[in-house]
């Protein structure tokens, strides 16, 4: 089986979690006997990294984004400001028609030979949304996508120029959305939560769940009474940053005031990446590392924590915790469609006293933090086991 894979940014072991997650369904399909993949990529973050070199085995194609980022400056401004005004599609969308690698596309396509075609997040539709199509279209849904804005759209305030833009994004997403589920040939959710959601009800007949699950780490957590808790995301996407602030400005306050050996160590932000970061008792700011430095702060901290209650799908995070056996403590929203660490997992609410409690109570028992490292790990074994290779799902949904 030839498949044309469309990536809407470039796949990566650290960065976003949609590069992660794109990483990990790249790496799935490919394990699969007797397929064979010819992916194109949209350099989405304008970073000008090259393909991933341990996933050179698959046949690659690198293109820039279509539109100037938003933060580039003028350009970017006005850029941002005339598609949001005159374009029928969301900006994300519109990043992605890049002339050249639609024209690579057509040329692929009219070779033939492609048994199917995978979309994996919604913004690479984009790529052939204007194409005559003859092949099955797999579309591999991250979220539920228009639900994000909706979020953006409730946490802004009142009159601002962002509440404005989340809802003419919502409109424009939410109408993409059904053009992209009325043409996949199969829609394959990674969430099981968002399998439930309204969105994809009128499609039940075409939708099928692979649940997205980290591979695991063969370093594996252990104690080290360090009491230091990590936090991974980063400013850039509103429901991390919200998350950053709450944690900084409201939890650690009060974790401190109960323990004030407690440290927080927040990877993928800066310090002014967040408002009034000054008033969050220990914490540390590492920007962005590599993927060794982050696996040995997954492996050498305490507790992993997510309390993030905005956006939709899967938290990458809290996958990648799990996979080094790490304990959690996490909201349910985090928790979302994460069912294997159900009743093991440490559950918070967005209540600072209550969630403090609960975190230095765990941090200070070592044989509860050893007994939810021993419950990840061996529920992770047996969700992985029991999940259905991706290919083969691809292969017999059709």
């Amino acid at each position: 089986m030839k498949v044309l894979y469309l990536c809407p940014l470039i796949p990566a072991l650290s960065g976003s979690g949609g590069k992660r997650a794109v990483y990990n369904h790249l790496t799935a399909l490919a394990s699969s006997p007797g397929l064979s993949i010819d992916a194109v990529a949209i350099d989405e973050e304008g970073s000008g990294e090259a393909w991933p070199a341990d996933l050179d085995f698959i046949s690659s194609r690198v293109y820039p984004r279509a539109l100037p980022r938003f933060r580039s400056g003028v350009r970017g401004a006005v850029s941002a400001v005339a598609q949001l005004l005159s374009s029928p599609v969301p900006r994300s969308v519109a990043v992605m028609k890049s002339k050249p690698a639609i024209e690579e596309i057509k040329s692929l396509l009219s070779g033939g030979g492609y048994d199917l075609i995978v979309v994996d997040l919604l913004k690479a539709y984009a790529l052939i949304d204007e194409l005559d199509i003859q092949v099955p279209i797999i579309y591999l849904a991250h979220n539920v996508e228009a639900t994000i804005h909706v979020d953006q759209w409730r946490s802004s305030s009142l009159w601002s120029i962002r509440r404005w833009f989340a809802a003419v994004e919502f409109l424009k997403t939410r109408h993409y959305e059904n053009r992209l589920l009325k043409a996949a040939t199969r829609i394959v959710a990674i969430s099981s939560e968002d399998m439930r959601s309204g969105v994809f009800k009128k499609f039940s007949d075409k939708l099928y769940c692979w649940p997205e699950l980290p591979v695991p780490q063969q370093r594996q957590w252990a104690y080290r009474g360090t009491k230091d808790i990590l936090f991974v995301g980063s400013a850039k996407y509103f429901p991390n940053k919200d998350a950053i602030e709450w944690l900084v400005n409201e939890l650690m306050p009060r974790i401190n005031r109960l323990d004030p050996g407690v440290h927080l160590k927040v990877v993928g932000c800066n310090r002014e990446d967040v408002a009034a970061a000054g008033g969050g008792g220990n914490t540390e700011f590492l920007g962005f590392v590599s993927h060794d430095v982050l696996l040995a702060l997954h492996l050498t901290s305490d507790l992993f924590i997510s309390p993030v209650v905005l956006g939709s799908g899967i938290k990458i995070k809290v996958l990648e915790a799990s996979a080094c056996g790490m304990p959690i403590a996490a909201t349910g929203e985090s928790l979302r469609g994460v069912e294997y660490l159900d009743g093991i997992a440490c559950r918070i609410e967005r209540n600072a006293d209550s969630a403090a409690h609960s975190i230095v109570k765990l941090l200070n028992s070592p044989e509860a933090l050893m007994g939810m490292h021993r419950g990840i790990s061996a529920a992770l074994q047996l969700a992985t086991r029991q999940r259905q290779s991706l290919g083969s799902l691809l292969v017999h949904s059709l």
